[in-house]
């Protein structure tokens, strides 16, 4: 907004940084905007402006100090250039001010995730299980209603079949991604430490951590990426020092214990089942 601008610019600012940040809260600026023309001096101010000058001030114009007459002496709506030139100022880099380089803003980006590259993150709802034998290394076997389905509706299940170096292993691992994270807590309360075929299953809550393109700020192209690429729940996110000393495993413990015990009776039919086969 202007308030005789053409007499003393100060003023202008001055007077209306107050006000017109309200105004602005509340009515919306149009490109019909009406603009009083004062008759003592050849100043110029916004409707909103000279109507709180009459009913809330002295009445006085803040330039000039001429007492504001009840009938103005014209109305000048805005033009569209001059509206043009105002949303330009608005929205431009103020006076003396750089305009910011975008790659400024992606710098600062990266640099604010690099202490991301060391965290590793618990997913709720990611069950991790070792000691699978060779006959329950099918994931679609996995998914069936008798063995891991039976606790939840499940999204993915991912099978490893061998060692680091390559070679076939003697049991299988699995990751399986439920779609509820109660319904993983359940699976993990009951598989873990369950005996099948001479081996000991161990479930526990997988982790995982940030995909590299978001630590750069970059779009991922893996349709199928396992990767975190949202900040995690901070709770869940624990340095490499910290999963040394185990914090992951209290942490999934203080989530098991809240959960309301399995009945034995669960266990002992997948027990069942699973030595059957």
């Amino acid at each position: 907004m202007w308030l005789c601008w053409q007499i003393k610019p100060f003023f202008r600012y001055s007077a209306h940084k107050q006000f017109s940040s309200r105004i602005r809260n509340t009515v919306p600026m149009r490109d019909t905007v009406d603009w009083l023309i004062g008759g003592y001096v050849a100043s110029q101010v916004c409707k909103f402006c000279w109507h709180r000058i009459r009913t809330d001030e002295n009445g006085l114009c803040p330039a000039c100090r001429q007492k504001y007459p009840d009938d103005p002496v014209g109305f000048k709506p805005v033009g569209t250039e001059e509206m043009q030139r105002y949303k330009s100022r608005k929205l431009g880099p103020k006076p003396g001010q750089k305009k910011r380089d975008p790659k400024e803003k992606i710098d600062r980006i990266v640099e604010s995730r690099k202490h991301l590259t060391t965290i590793r993150v618990v997913q709720k709802n990611l069950v991790f299980v070792i000691g699978l034998p060779p006959k329950l290394t099918d994931a679609e076997v996995l998914r069936r209603p008798e063995y891991f389905g039976k606790f939840g509706r499940i999204i993915k299940v991912m099978v490893n079949t061998l060692n680091a170096n390559g070679t076939p292993a003697s049991s299988a691992s699995a990751y399986i991604t439920y779609l509820r994270s109660e319904d993983s807590l359940r699976a993990i309360k009951t598989l873990n430490n369950l005996h099948v075929d001479g081996r000991i299953l161990k479930a526990s809550l997988g982790t995982t951590k940030y995909c590299v393109n978001f630590l750069r700020n970059l779009a991922c192209t893996k349709a199928e990426c396992m990767y975190l690429h949202d900040l995690g729940d901070g709770a869940a996110s624990f340095t490499k020092e910290e999963m040394q000393q185990n914090k992951h495993q209290e942490y999934e413990k203080q989530l098991l214990d809240s959960l309301n015990p399995i009945p034995p009776a669960v266990a002992l039919e997948l027990s069942g089942r699973l030595a059957a086969k």
